[in-house]
């Protein structure tokens, strides 16, 4: 194996350590309140290394060998259960895990149909009638289905279960692992899992020139403390920050970590937030140390696509200042010399300083759905909603004059990032549903990327300080997550995976 990836041990500890918790919930949801599902899925997983091979899947498989646990392990109610436990309970099996898969998990229907051995047709009668039965049985009778999924998410998400780290259960799990082994010894399984790293590294991203490791680094970079474990070191070429958890739970938070590990990647705690508040659209100055992001209630942030107040941290989480407090603002983004904010109030472009004072409407009344700031600090980049078709327009932050990057006869456009030069463009274009590069007067337009089914569409594109690669959001099958590809075009590696949606990269 080469020194420049990760040991096997840390790619199922990494598992472990991110999945545990969710899983654990999920357990107790179907009806198993014991940790040994989850445990046992992780024993399989142990003995399938080749399952560890596509990253993006390794979640699907052991929500799947969880359920497999539970109807096989499934224990009697103690009689002191969350009252979401008991009320799930009193459904049908079936019901019961038909809810608990669409609602809880978020399974896309196509994935959970074979699981419950049921046609297409007649999943969405099935959860509607668990959700029915469920709202009778939290008393909320009178509860639309919409309503009691809410409800369901929320408390799902509230579900307490015991921090267990991976080292109290791999000597149990090795030993089970020893004693169910027949064909592989246990140089093969090393191999194998040595294997599913290297892949889970290239599928990041790793480019030639960026494969030392943390381990072989100096120490000096600035280290990131996240809420489970250090995150990343904020000096790396490759570091990357994304917002997760849009639309699948009751709150969405900010990660960060290096594009060549993903399994690295973990939420920045926000101390000093308040109890029921979410994060999003995080912006990095460039100095690296500190973050600007939206800060509102989770169920605000989803029925508004992320308004609230602007707030500003340091990278690690801590020193919070709310610096806007309308509860409509959105889309921060540094200025270069990280010295004011450019951000949108009611789809129009307004700054401040990066203390927060002086916030002042640009002087151009143009409705925008996001803003990129060019390197130079004299314009932005913004996206024109006031069309037909989405129109890219350049403005400048004196607040005197813009200039249409984008034709009013062709395609739309959407999302543009500035090049570190500054003299390029990469944005999506409708239609392709692709991301193209341009130089910014528009002309030397090509493909950058193509999105064909299941690929829906390639968006929120950021280009990398060292003007090497492109990260962006890839929606498919409804699903968001961050990749990253060569700004030459070429192999797209994925970041993020798992069943939460991820968006909003920024390096």
């Amino acid at each position: 194996m080469s020194a420049e990836h990760p040991p096997p041990e840390e790619a199922i500890a990494l598992l472990w350590t991110r999945y545990h918790a969710d899983l654990t919930r999920l357990a107790v949801s179907l009806g198993d309140g014991r940790a040994e599902p989850v445990r046992n899925a992780f024993g399989a997983l142990l003995r399938h290394p080749r399952i560890l091979r596509d990253p993006t899947e390794a979640h699907a498989w052991l929500v799947r060998a969880v359920l497999a646990e539970t109807r096989t392990r499934r224990g009697r109610p103690s009689g002191s259960e969350p009252a979401i436990t008991e009320a799930l309970s009193q459904l049908a099996v079936r019901q019961r895990e038909g809810v608990v898969l669409r609602y809880c998990a978020e399974l896309p229907d196509a994935e959970i149909t074979p699981l419950l051995h049921t046609a297409a047709s007649s999943l969405p009668k099935l959860c509607r009638d668990g959700l029915g039965r469920l709202a009778i049985a939290m008393s909320i009778p009178d509860a639309l289905p919409a309503e009691t999924a809410r409800v369901l998410r929320e408390q799902f998400g509230r579900l307490t279960v015991p921090d267990v780290s991976w080292e109290s259960v791999r000597p149990q799990l090795r030993q089970r692992q020893k004693s169910h082994r027949t064909t592989l010894t246990a140089a093969t399984a090393t191999f194998a899992l040595a294997a599913a790293v290297t892949v889970a590294v290239l599928l990041a991203g790793t480019e030639p020139g960026h494969g030392t490791t943390h381990h072989l680094r100096p120490r000096h970079e600035f280290a990131i403390k996240g809420d489970r474990m250090p995150v990343t070191l904020a000096a790396e070429p490759g570091f990357l920050v994304y917002q997760s958890g849009r639309r699948l739970s009751t709150a969405s938070g900010i990660s960060a970590g290096n594009a060549a590990e993903p399994a690295r990647y973990n939420n920045i705690t926000i101390a000093g937030g308040g109890a029921g508040l979410s994060y999003a659209e995080p912006s990095v100055n460039s100095a690296r140390t500190e973050l600007a992001f939206v800060e509102a209630p989770a169920g605000q942030l989803r029925q508004t696509d992320g308004e609230g107040d602007i707030a500003v941290s340091a990278l690690n989480g801590s020193g919070l200042r709310v610096l806007t407090d309308t509860g409509v603002d959105s889309d921060p983004v540094w200025s270069p010399d990280g010295k004011r904010i450019a951000f949108l109030r009611d789809n129009r472009v307004w700054l401040m300083s990066a203390s927060g004072k002086d916030q002042h409407l640009l002087g151009l009344y143009l409705a925008v759905d996001s803003i990129a700031w060019s390197p130079d600090g004299k314009e932005l980049a913004v996206t024109s909603i006031a069309y037909n078709v989405n129109r890219i327009a350049i403005m400048n932050v004196a607040g005197v004059s813009y200039t249409w990057f984008t034709p009013l006869s062709g395609p739309g456009q959407y999302d543009p990032a500035w090049s570190p030069t500054g003299r390029q463009l990469v944005y999506g274009q409708s239609g392709a549903n692709a991301l193209f590069i341009s130089n910014v007067n528009g002309s030397g337009a090509r493909r950058l990327t193509t999105c064909s089914l299941p690929c829906q569409q390639d968006s929120e594109p950021a280009w990398s300080p060292d003007g090497s690669r492109i990260a962006f959001v890839r929606s498919v099958r409804g699903k968001m997550q961050v990749a990253v590809v060569p700004v030459g075009g070429g192999q797209v590696h994925f970041v993020t995976a798992g069943p939460a949606q991820h968006d909003e990269p920024a390096w």
